[in-house]
């Protein structure tokens, strides 16, 4: 009976292992009280070394101070940058309080692996802190979800801030500089339309990136947006006058392009005291460029 029974647990760690390595799961044991890793079980998955060599490696901790220890678990398995997401879990623990949280780990090859981990807190017979934490490798899913985030800010043809990314921009700076000099410019190339309609939609795509790169030469060190299609949108900050913004705006009036020339509708607005916000110069400067249309290849300044 013995040796069926052995058998068995054999058979089940032998499925559980499979399970593990399908999943790129990680199971280990911390015995708090005691400062003690007793398991790491499939450690391959995520840190690509063999458990043992990590129980040994972290075996001199057990005689830490509470404080050094921590520091050198902190040290041994995790990105720096994620201390205090660390420190949290580790106040949880000791108040027995089941958690998740995500964390960057230390693979052998030098790299960081983004791990979720769930921490179940629990005392052993001894009435000794444990905790059994399951380790899960979601590297790529942080990684996909790290690029969709990129891809919401920036519009992803011109390499411009997309408009949701550009409005949060200005409405944290409008918050966070109110005695601040703003202007907002805001632009469309003039007949568009007609440019994509003569000379084709590859040749309209050209012209928005040949636009796009002059915006950057002239005003690279500001915020500049696309709005979508061919409107353009900047946030100016740091200058002198509003002459020196005005002499930037006639600068990108005209983009020289093979044998055309594209020419644009320009509408300005300045912020100019507190009770200023990016709404209303939006509004400003989006009227200003609707009487700049009326004669394109033009500014106006709203007052």
């Amino acid at each position: 009976m013995e040796k069926i029974y052995s058998n068995e647990l054999e058979q089940y760690k032998k499925r559980l292992k499979l399970v593990l390595d399908a999943t790129k799961i990680c199971i280990f044991e911390l015995n708090i009280d005691k400062q003690v890793y007793t398991y790491f079980e499939n450690a391959e998955a995520i840190f690509n070394i063999n458990p043992n060599k990590i129980l040994n490696d972290i075996k001199p901790f057990s005689t830490l101070c509470k404080n050094d220890f921590l520091n050198s678990i902190i040290n041994y398995f995790y990105h720096l940058d994620d201390r205090c997401i660390i420190e949290n879990s580790f106040d949880k623990i000791f108040k027995q309080i089941s958690h998740t949280y995500e964390a960057r780990l230390k693979s052998n090859n030098h790299n960081y692996v983004w791990c979720k981990f769930d921490i179940i807190p629990f005392k052993d017979a001894e009435n000794s802190l444990c905790i059994l934490g399951v380790i899960s490798n979601i590297d790529i899913l942080k990684k996909r979800l790290n690029e969709l985030a990129h891809k919401a800010e920036i519009d992803t043809f011109t390499g411009l801030y997309a408009k949701k990314r550009f409005e949060e921009i200005c409405l944290e700076k409008f918050a966070n500089n109110v005695n601040k000099a703003f202007a907002l410019i805001i632009f469309d190339i003039d007949d568009f339309k007609i440019i994509n309609d003569t000379y084709g939609h590859n040749m309209g795509d050209r012209i928005i990136l040949a636009v796009a790169e002059h915006n950057r030469n002239v005003f690279g060190n500001n915020i500049i947006g696309r709005f979508g299609g061919d409107e353009f949108v900047i946030l100016v900050s740091n200058f002198k006058s509003v002459d020196e913004v005005i002499n930037k705006v006639k600068s990108i009036l005209i983009t020289k392009f093979e044998n055309l020339i594209i020419t644009k509708s320009v509408g300005i607005s300045i912020y100019q005291n507190a009770d200023d916000n990016y709404e209303m110069l939006l509004k400003k400067a989006d009227r200003a460029l609707y009487e700049a249309k009326k004669e394109k290849n033009n500014y106006v300044l709203s007052v």
